[in-house]
């Protein structure tokens, strides 16, 4: 990493110093032998050639990497170097064949992740060198679901690096028989009926691409679905679906066609240039729509997007259907809280809708991308809505918001939603003519001043900041004249709403009733004038059956309007509102709001612990405890309060190989778990350390037969020839061991302390039960890495002031925060401070947390490790300084962070480029972080599930330097303008393509390699407060889902832009009938539980009078009658209240027929003393 100012250099030292301490600290304690391995198990890596190596491997191939990135490589050149390197056996040294093309595909998959994402270990299952029917050898990929995190474009590479490595080990191609071509075509429309595939290919595409792939594309079953016609194909080992083989073919080699075939084309890949032809299959219906509407213009062209509402979930709002006018006006530009998909809308708008957005709130848009997360931005358009007493405002502030909510009737406009032009590149969607807003009016003032010599200092105020310096009316139209600029937009009405013979109804009206005395207009209330001031979102009052304006628009409409001249204004072919009013004013008006958009709740946002049921220990305490997971019930009684006559026992051998009995005594359990041998006594063992010598104990495999260990690479008994296990059956004393860990912790079993009922990790290693003890002493739960996690929404963040993250000057100024982005020396909360790119900023509530977290930590280092402790926090202000590690929840690979400060929003404020280094955006996605000492002393590779995708969401490896260039691409098209350029609102006005305008907008991806990548990335819309705005969505805080539903409805009645009845609609149709038929489903075919043991059946056990074989308990139905006509009295009301058709009445009594006819059992029913009178 190179090219950065001496202040990021100091930084970077900085944070790598803290880093080191903390290794040096885990390192020190691993040593003690406690763990089950005596290093620390989530190494740091510095860059993408660091992760990569510690990953996948082989060794060496981290420092070919960082040589081939000195000599300038672009990254598919410097992945197929690599691979050709490891196949030539240059790096790493391989020596079979199948294991070079393995470790091949997988390290190029792992640098096009950028050595983060799981996908190369998780989502390639295995690769194969297999042999056809006529024993031609070809090369098979086999791919789980987690391939998906690898995202479309890399996966589909995957199937390219592959053909490369197949033709440089001279495996011939691969041929798929009709039967197979016909096998994906059923699967892939099976698996997209089941998780709504990204792209809606044909049938003709997939029978094309699969006849030419030449690796075959296979995978491991991952739904319950099995495919009907082309089932037991002899190279197909299942019938079930494959989902990871379906996406990498639909929503890699068919989504992503061209993309791939310019990657093949610029290397050189020979082979692929049928990929060209796939395009225009693809394509001809597109081709033909585009010949449809090559005589449309370019406002034709914008076609609203329902995507967004295909699906409506109950108690989740839409807040605008598609296109409607009076949802959002799109604003281009980005604040210091918005930008990487993330969006920005005026905190009154939140308050206006309910507070069911609130900051971090997910929504789903009509455009430029599918989802967003919500931050506020206070400097853009509020809201307007119409009282119930015919007022129609401007609410200005939140206190008056909260005040008036009852009292609205309806919202006539939702106001801004704010997206920087780099959202439009991201998403390459074509740029929508802007509205004409404040910052636009002041570039134009300055490009028209320039003519002219002397210019007054009030002008130049309001180029300079056109936010807070506003010009009154009369100023606007002096102004407006003078440099012959359009009107201020402060003085400009909706009237694209209206038709011109709307407006000139409403400027004869005006005219009649204008007073030149006065100078006021004050109109009779009449309805269909007052449904055209509605329409136009014009700011009015009602008193007395008149209509009042303000006295700044009564001086506007008589100037644009020319009130005083009473003549009719003449309406000519081919004139619009606008040409209308350059007749009445000569003066430029420009169109307010060309265009509005949609959007609906998505997910609320989130902050809080990550666990796994509310366990602290991954310690195994068998099925004894069932669903509880109590140690107190695995123990036999309450050991908080020990009995007066109860001593422990001595220190013994706590657990026996086996027991012949099916039930065991009190205080002991039978578990299955790991065999550990100690390196120097050679003593069988469970626990990391041995108890006869107190050496460190290595993992065995044994033998069932003959109860002997081996070491781990061993796979067969040599006595009996019995495959080996890697964990057996042991009977535990528990309550012993319990009793005797809590008198070297001198402390009492703490309350609900909880374990798990069995392990899930290959050799069945469990966690030393002292950290469950501690934990559960601290109040904190663990994940299933040992680690304690705290998930919140990603927000962007990439300025700060003081105030707003509650630190002091003082303290900032000692983690590097000296002067503000002015350049000032910084001695005021109020200054601007750039965020450096590896600060967090933790939400309240994980702070609070963080401080048990931390104590938790302490007490391990102290009591378990018997080392200093290190955290020593008691408040949240002692958090600030320390580093946490953030992980993605696809990911393997974490990145550090340093925390700064706090914000009351449920949601972790972050720089773009650290949510973009864990592979993630802004859009309503939620990540994971922790303190950085709790993965490096808790975190153990053993305790991984050993299923596919175990390792995913894993502290695999450690990221400790931010490089910009090693980071998710979509961070590069961040804005870093102060000010857009002119020509950019120009050329949204021509609906331009982003590309048209990218050279003169600077988007970071132009910062790179330059001392500007990490530093002096600028927003140009302001806002006051980051935090200012509900933090607690509303879906949150209403607690019955009927709640939520009756205040979503009416939003849907009190937005213009939404129609109630469609609302209404679609909850039945995509959120209750598929809920309601899903159980109904179930409960036909469901099965049987224990309610103690929680052990499942398929039938009611019969060998066992219908109770449970293992623990003799009761045994019940899995799914209830509640949980299947929850929805159906709120489903009828809607219907009726709605007034739906006929065909969805009928089809919801028919809905709540088939419920009453299948659950109910008249044999079964309570009956009251009084039925029998």
């Amino acid at each position: 990493m190179s090219n950065m100012s001496r202040t990021m250099e100091l930084y970077f030292n900085q944070i790598q110093e803290q880093v080191d301490r903390c290794y040096s600290i885990a390192e020190h304690a691993r040593q003690k032998g406690l763990d089950p391995e005596l290093e620390v198990e989530s190494p740091q890596a510095k860059d993408l050639a660091g992760r990569v190596e510690k990953l996948i491997g082989p060794k060496g191939v981290a420092e070919v990497i960082r040589e081939l990135k000195m000599k300038g490589l672009s990254e598919d050149e410097l992945v197929f170097k690599v691979v050709t390197d490891i196949l030539d056996k240059k790096i790493g040294n391989i020596e079979t064949l199948e294991a070079r093309v393995d470790r091949a595909i997988r390290v190029g998959l792992a640098i096009k992740t950028m050595g983060v994402v799981s996908a190369p270990l998780e989502g390639i299952s295995k690769i194969l060198i297999r042999k056809d029917n006529l024993g031609r050898k070809y090369l098979s990929l086999y791919f789980a679901g987690p391939i998906r995190a690898a995202g479309g474009t890399t996966a589909a590479l995957c199937v390219l690096i592959a053909d490369y490595v197949r033709k440089k080990s001279n495996i011939p191609k691969y041929e798929a028989s009709e039967a197979e071509i016909g096998r994906f075509v059923e699967e892939v429309k099976l698996y997209d009926r089941r998780v709504h595939l990204q792209y809606p290919s044909s049938n003709k595409e997939i029978r094309y691409a699969v006849s030419r792939l030449p690796v075959e594309i296979n995978g491991d079953s991952t739904e319950d679905e099995e495919v009907s016609a082309f089932r037991d194909l002899p190279r197909i080992e299942t019938n079930n679906i494959r989902g990871g083989a379906c996406l990498v073919l639909n929503d890699g080699i068919l989504l992503k066609a061209p993309k791939l075939l310019k990657i093949a084309t610029a290397m050189n890949l020979k082979g692929w240039d049928w990929l060209a032809e796939l395009k225009n299959i693809a394509q001809k219906k597109e081709k033909n729509e585009k010949k449809d509407n090559k005589k449309k213009s370019n406002e034709e062209r914008i076609s609203p997007n329902s995507k967004y509402v295909a699906d409506i979930i109950a108690g989740r709002p839409v807040f605008s259907h598609p296109s409607k006018v009076g949802g959002h006006r799109i604003r281009y530009g980005r604040s210091r809280n918005t930008g990487l998909a993330a969006a920005g809308i005026h905190p009154v708008t939140m308050v206006v809708l309910d507070e069911f957005i609130a900051i971090g709130t997910q929504l789903r848009i009509e455009r430029p991308g599918k989802s967003t997360s919500v931050c506020p931005v206070n400097s853009i358009a509020l809201p307007i809505v119409k009282l119930k007493n015919g007022n129609v405002i401007r609410i200005s502030s939140i206190k008056k918001a909260k005040k008036l909510f009852p009292e609205i009737e309806e919202v006539l406009f939702l106001g801004d939603i704010l997206f920087g032009f780099g959202e439009f590149t991201e998403n390459n969607h074509i740029l929508l003519p802007s509205g004409y807003v404040e910052e636009w009016w002041a570039l134009e003032l300055e490009k028209s001043i320039k003519s002219f010599d002397k210019i007054d200092e009030k002008v130049e105020d309001f180029i300079k900041n056109p936010f807070e310096n506003v010009p009154i009316a009369e100023e606007a139209v002096h102004l407006s004249r003078k440099f012959d600029i359009p009107l201020h937009p402060s003085y400009l009405d909706f009237w694209g709403n209206l038709t011109v013979e709307e407006l000139d109804l409403l400027r004869n009206v005006f005219a009649k009733n204008f007073s030149v005395t006065e100078q006021e207009i004050v109109l009779d209330y009449e309805e269909p004038i007052k449904k055209i001031l509605e329409k136009a979102f014009i700011l009015h009052k009602t008193k007395d059956n008149k209509i009042f304006f303000s006295r700044k628009m009564n001086f506007i409409y008589r100037t644009i309007f020319n009130l005083e001249d009473k003549n009719p204004i003449k309406i000519e072919k081919g004139d619009n509102v606008f040409t209308y009013l350059h007749k009445t004013s000569l003066l430029k008006i420009k169109n307010k709001a060309p265009y509005f958009m949609g959007s609906r709740m998505g997910r609320p946002e989130k902050s809080q612990r990550k666990s796994m049921k509310g366990v602290h220990g991954l310690f195994p305490l068998s099925d004894v405890v069932g669903s509880s997971r109590l140690f107190e019930k695995a123990m036999g009684y309450s050991a908080r309060k020990k009995n007066e006559n109860e001593t422990i026992p001595k220190k013994s051998n706590s657990f026996e190989m086996e027991s012949k009995r099916n039930i065991v005594e009190t205080g002991k359990i039978k578990i299955d778990i790991c065999r550990k041998k100690c390196s120097k006594c050679g003593k069988s063992s469970i626990f990391n350390i041995c108890q006869n010598c107190g050496a460190h104990t290595e993992i065995q495999k044994i033998c069932s037969r003959c109860k002997i260990l081996y070491p781990t690479f061993e796979n067969i008994c040599s006595k009996c020839n019995e495959p080996l296990k890697t964990a057996y059956e042991a009977k535990f004393n528990i309550k012993q061991y319990v009793n005797q860990v809590l008198e070297s912790l001198n402390m009492q079993l703490p309350r609900k302390l909880k374990g798990i009922i069995g392990l899930t990790n290959e050799y069945k290693v469990p966690e030393p039960i002292e950290k469950g003890i501690l934990r559960a002493k601290n109040d904190v739960l663990v994940y299933k890495t040992a680690e304690i996690r705290y998930d919140a929404t990603d927000i962007p963040l990439t300025h700060f002031k003081p105030n707003e993250i509650g630190t002091s000057i003082e303290v900032l100024k000692n983690l590097g925060y000296k002067e503000d982005i002015n350049g000032n020396t910084l001695n005021n909360g109020n200054q601007i401070l750039e965020l450096k790119v590896q600060d967090i900023i933790l939400s309240d509530d994980c702070a609070e947390y963080f401080i048990k977290v931390a104590n938790f930590l302490d007490d391990e280092l102290e009591l378990f490790y018997k080392m200093e402790r290190f955290y020593k926090v008691s408040v949240r202000e002692n958090l600030i300084g320390h580093l946490v590690v953030g992980l993605a929840p696809h990911t393997s690979a974490g990145i550090i962070g340093r925390i700064i400060g706090f914000t009351p929003a449920r949601s972790i404020y972050a720089h773009p480029y650290w949510h973009a280094a864990k592979r993630r955006n802004c859009d309503g996605d939620e990540d994971g972080v922790m303190l950085l000492l709790d993965p490096l002393l808790n975190f153990s590779r053993h305790y991984l599930p050993s299923k596919i995708g175990g390792r995913m969401d894993a502290t695999l490896v450690i990221g400790t330097k931010l490089d910009p260039n090693e980071i998710d691409v979509e961070a590069h098209n961040i804005d870093t303008l102060y000010k857009y350029p002119l020509e950019f609102y120009e050329a949204t006005e021509r609906y331009s393509t982003p590309s048209e305008i990218e050279p003169i907008m600077n988007l970071v991806k132009s910062q790179l390699g330059t001392f500007d990548q990490y530093e002096h990335i600028g927003y140009n819309i302001p806002t006051d407060d980051i935090n200012e705005g509900p933090t607690t969505s509303a879906y949150k805080l209403y607690e019955t889902m009927d709640d939520k539903v009756t205040a979503q409805l009416h939003l849907a009645k009190i937005i213009k832009a939404v129609k109630a009845k469609k609302v209404a609609e679609k909850i039945l149709t995509t959120h209750f009938n598929p809920d309601i038929l899903g159980n109904l489903r179930k409960f036909s075919v469901q099965g049987f539980r224990c309610v103690k043991c929680n052990e499942k059946f398929r039938r009611v056990p019969i060998s066992n009078s219908g109770k449970c074989p293992k623990c003799g308990n009761r045994v019940i139905l899995t799914v209830n009658r509640g949980g299947i006509e929850k929805y159906i009295p709120r489903a009828l009301d809607l219907c009726n209240d709605f007034n739906l058709d006929d065909y969805t009445k009928q089809r919801m009594e028919l809905i709540e027929e088939y419920v009453e006819s299948l659950t109910n059992n008249p044999k079964i029913k309570q009956h009251k003393l009084s039925d029998f009178f």
